[in-house]
């Protein structure tokens, strides 16, 4: 197994936009048109496409995105824009218009919009210093959008990023440098670019 693997790892919702007007959402546990049942260790997603089943031992963290509110306890904002090392166009904020909670569901939304300096809007939230996890299943049922120039990601970052590896080193030794992407490892679950059709999930280390 690869070291990175056994790091901590934060998770990461994010939707890219590049081109067009957008109107995305991402969904997290339920969607339209289908259900979910759970029992001990078992977590059914029964849908049009078929029935999927998932085991797993307890769970140990979860967000079902009840009420009306987003649970800031759980989520925190990646916020501004800068291209985010893939070029984006867009500029990431907390505001309703990009992100909101209704009917137990997750909504993120790219806007074609002027906005501080940028051309689009979007979210990209994550768990950064609320949670993160080094062995487990992460089970999610999220409705991705098609269209040119948007890219929706559901990943997982190294919760080792920018921090110093020093570990009682000799003060007399030089301080190692912060562990930047991708030694810090990224575990891409599912990503989705254009109107491909297609989905990916891609290994960084």
């Amino acid at each position: 197994m690869k070291k990175w693997l056994k790091r901590t790892l934060i998770i990461i919702l994010a939707v890219a936009a590049a081109f067009g007007a957008l109107l995305l959402a991402f969904t997290l546990i339920n969607t339209a048109k289908t259900s979910v049942s759970k029992k001990a260790n078992e977590l059914t997603f029964s849908a049009d496409a078929g029935e999927i089943k998932a085991f797993f031992g307890e769970p140990v963290w979860s967000d079902e995105f009840d009420g009306e509110l987003l649970d800031e306890s759980k989520w925190g904002f990646d916020l501004g824009a800068g291209g985010w090392g893939n070029h984006e166009l867009q500029c990431y904020t907390n505001r309703r218009e990009n992100v909101y909670v209704k009917d137990s569901l997750l909504h993120i939304r790219a806007v074609r919009e002027d906005y501080n300096g940028s051309r689009y809007t979007s979210a990209r939230l994550l768990t950064r210093g609320k949670f993160d996890l080094r062995y487990g299943t992460v089970v999610a049922r999220i409705a991705l959008p098609t269209g040119m120039g948007i890219w929706p990601a559901f990943w997982m970052l190294g919760s080792n990023l920018g921090v110093s590896p020093y570990l009682g080193v000799s003060l007399s030794m030089p301080k190692p440098e912060p562990v930047q992407w991708p030694a810090c490892g990224e575990i891409d679950i599912i990503e989705a670019v254009n109107n491909e059709n297609i989905v990916y999930g891609t290994n960084h280390w």
